[in-house]
């Protein structure tokens, strides 16, 4: 993340980056690659095989598809809402 000291300045929020090769610092994002991708691609895929507008549509599947850990929200509601309270300093329902 290239800007992230802006981001954390602009926000105010704390930022955390996980260590190379170390996936227990990142549980929820290896879940998602060991369940969710692999629902579209087998492990040892080469996605080399695959075009842009093929890997577009799965990565729109995946943000479109309701999280548990975001409250049944898709990634794109839970970030529109986390920028309006951060803006704003108030959740909104619109």
């Amino acid at each position: 993340m290239a800007q992230h000291a802006q981001l954390r300045i602009q926000t105010g929020l704390p930022l955390y980056f996980a260590d190379p090769r170390s996936p227990r610092q990142r549980p929820s994002n290896e879940n998602i690659n060991r369940l969710l991708l692999r629902q579209h691609f087998p492990t040892v895929t080469d996605v080399t095989r695959y075009s842009r507008v093929d890997l577009e549509e799965v990565a729109k599947t995946l943000n479109e598809r309701p999280s548990k850990t975001l409250a049944f929200k898709m990634p794109a509601e839970a970030m529109n809402e986390l920028l309006l309270t951060t803006r704003t300093g108030v959740a909104t329902t619109s």
